[in-house]
């Protein structure tokens, strides 16, 4: 599932100015397979990945992103996989990046 919102038309900045090229973005997936079969291969049944981003489109040639991701995986086996040194079923992991792109 994704949504964007335009920030920029919806807080009516003005085109030409400074402020025209604000997107937020907001996207869920997941990932699930059976137990059975996950138990017969890597061991994960689901993955959730949730992700936030900020959009800034400075000009026509270069935008500024920062993503926030939060990915939540669970296992099929109980005890669960070793992870930060004991059994767990559950793993959280946060992710964060910023960068420009380049559009030619």
């Amino acid at each position: 599932t994704e949504l964007s919102f335009p920030l920029s038309r919806i807080f009516h900045a003005d085109p030409e100015g400074h402020n025209a090229g604000w997107v937020l973005h907001l996207q869920y997936g997941t990932d699930r397979a059976n137990a059975s079969d996950a138990r017969h291969g890597n061991g994960l049944v689901r993955t959730d990945l949730d992700t936030v981003s900020l959009t800034y489109k400075m000009n026509n040639w270069v935008s500024f992103v920062n993503e926030t991701s939060y990915i939540d995986t669970h296992t099929a086996s109980k005890p669960g996989v070793l992870f930060a040194g004991s059994d767990r079923t559950q793993a959280h992991d946060w992710r964060q990046e910023f960068g420009p792109i380049f559009t030619f």
